[in-house]
């Protein structure tokens, strides 16, 4: 048997809307959880990328004149990837990668 509650509504109701609530509140940390991951491997990929651009370009002091090669590799990850990989977001990630460098290895360290 049913027994309303203060509001009129029976226990039983109350029941499956505290689950409703449950299961929506899980899908909403979930949603936050695989926007941040999301998020994370963006940063990842993009410093790993400016890392590599230097790295081929011969390191950080010859990188400024290794536009030779960002160009040649633009074509490529353009008509691979599209426009995300042109130019001047792979100098962006160049230069995040100069600017971030020393954050990271201090950043493995502590981990």
């Amino acid at each position: 048997m049913l027994y309303p509650n203060k509001g009129g509504h029976s226990m039983n109701e109350e029941k499956y809307y505290e689950e409703i609530k449950h299961l929506i509140k899980k899908n909403e940390i979930g949603k936050r959880a695989r926007k941040i991951a999301e998020n994370n491997d963006l940063v990842t990929t993009y410093w790993n990328i400016g890392r590599l651009i230097i790295e081929a370009q011969g390191g950080e002091r010859r990188a400024k004149y290794g536009n030779e090669l960002i160009k040649k590799w633009l074509i490529k990850l353009t008509e691979l990837y599209g426009k995300g990989y042109d130019a001047t977001n792979l100098r962006k990630f160049r230069q995040f990668y100069l600017c971030f460098q020393k954050c990271a290895t201090v950043w493995r360290k502590l981990n």
